[in-house]
């Protein structure tokens, strides 16, 4: 209930339940909220919902105003977050509304931010022949082998490349292979994946490429890998 005046108005879940506009005297109001009236504000029992009161005083004189609530359940509410509402609260660091875990976002717990890493990137290791193989040698290169892991659909991809002169290795055409598609710990014939032609070039590149996952949750690792090869007399 209410009584007094001049303006006011009283908005019961954000409509207009009372309305006193205007300048005038004294004036009463009053809105029950019981089972005849739920619908007509939009109210669902167990529910919390706001009551606003807006007043002006316009007179030079006099001023009135009493408002009565009645029926209330003065019970002591209970605040607490919800994790994936979008909103960080105090015992929360993280909630973009998502909570997937993936790279950059928010872990689904809300305590905190998963670490943002590329989704590529980038290790290379040459090898020069000439170093240990006579002037009147030539490499044949060996087995390349490599030990990774690779969680869900995250890949090791390992490019050789080889060339007669150093500076030309750069430029090389390379030749790939998919470590998840070959098993994490494995190997490959250099000699047989260059070709004839390019078997017996002395200087070799493996660069390893190391992808993440396309959900961006899981980055692989690649713990080792290295290139054998023996020195022969050329023919």
């Amino acid at each position: 209930k209410f009584r007094g005046d001049d303006d006011v108005w009283v908005f019961i879940n954000g409509r207009l339940a009372v309305d006193l506009g205007g300048v005038h005297g004294a004036l009463s109001g009053s809105v029950t909220l019981d089972a005849s009236t739920e619908s007509s504000y939009g109210l669902t029992p167990g529910g919390l919902y706001e009551a606003a009161v807006f007043q002006a005083e316009r007179h030079t004189v006099q001023s009135n105003y009493r408002l009565q609530l009645a029926g209330f359940f003065f019970g002591r509410t209970e605040c607490s977050s919800v994790c994936g509402d979008g909103i960080v609260t105090t015992d929360e660091i993280c909630d973009d509304g998502v909570n997937d875990g993936k790279a950059g976002g928010c872990k689904n717990n809300c305590k905190g931010r998963v670490p943002q890493f590329a989704q590529t990137g980038p290790y290379w290791r040459n090898y020069d022949a000439m170093e240990t193989c006579n002037p009147s040698e030539r490499p044949t290169w060996g087995e390349l082998t490599w030990e990774a892991e690779t969680p869900g659909d995250s890949n090791v991809r390992l490019e050789v490349r080889s060339a007669e002169q150093r500076a030309n290795v750069n430029a090389a055409s390379p030749v790939s292979i998919d470590v998840s598609a070959h098993g994490d710990k494995g190997s490959v014939n250099v000699a047989q994946l260059l070709g004839a032609k390019r078997k017996n070039d002395p200087h070799l590149r493996v660069t390893a490429l190391l992808e993440a996952s396309s959900d961006e949750t899981a980055s692989p690792v690649l713990r080792e890998f290295s290139v054998r090869y023996r020195c022969a007399q050329q023919e």
